[in-house]
């Protein structure tokens, strides 16, 4: 900011020298060479403001090598957790695991509806259809938690 404000009190202090040094030429003449010297400024202000600083240039490229540097750190990582996995076993067990579980899940949820499909369709009274539902879902939760610790829940 500093540095503009000494840039411009400079512009003007040469308009003006250049404009008393015209005093013998004539008034034409001398807007002429007013006009020439303020448009070399705006030229050279111009490409000063729109050409990189090296200060920014040395900016970007230190965070450019800091983001090539993470990336690799990842990939460094991920080279060697694909390794342990494959040392620890294959991923299709996993894999595996997850797909019987997730089928698990499906089948207790299935068998949660079915059995409060049967209490709506059994009970009529409002107090013992509410007790009912509250010992299936107590049930559902129960059988959950079994499946999802790796547990196997039995199934009525």
């Amino acid at each position: 900011m500093r540095h503009r404000s000494i840039a411009r009190i400079g512009a003007v202090a040469v308009v003006l020298a250049s404009a008393l040094a015209c005093q013998d030429a004539g008034p034409d003449e001398r807007l002429q060479r007013i006009d020439e010297r303020l448009r070399a400024l705006e030229q050279s202000r111009e490409a000063e403001s729109t050409a990189p600083k090296r200060d920014d240039v040395a900016a970007d490229l230190a965070s450019l090598e800091r983001r090539l540097a993470a990336v690799e750190r990842r990939l460094d990582a991920l080279e060697k957790g694909m390794a342990e996995a494959a040392a620890a076993g294959p991923a299709g067990d996993r894999l595996e695991q997850r797909r019987e579980r997730r089928l698990r899940l499906r089948e207790l949820t299935d068998t949660y509806r079915a059995r409060l499909a049967e209490i709506r369709e059994t009970h009529t009274d409002p107090a013992a259809r509410q007790q009912a539902v509250r010992e299936a879902l107590e049930w559902y939760r129960q059988q959950r938690r079994a499946v999802l610790a790796g547990e196997d829940p039995a199934l009525p």
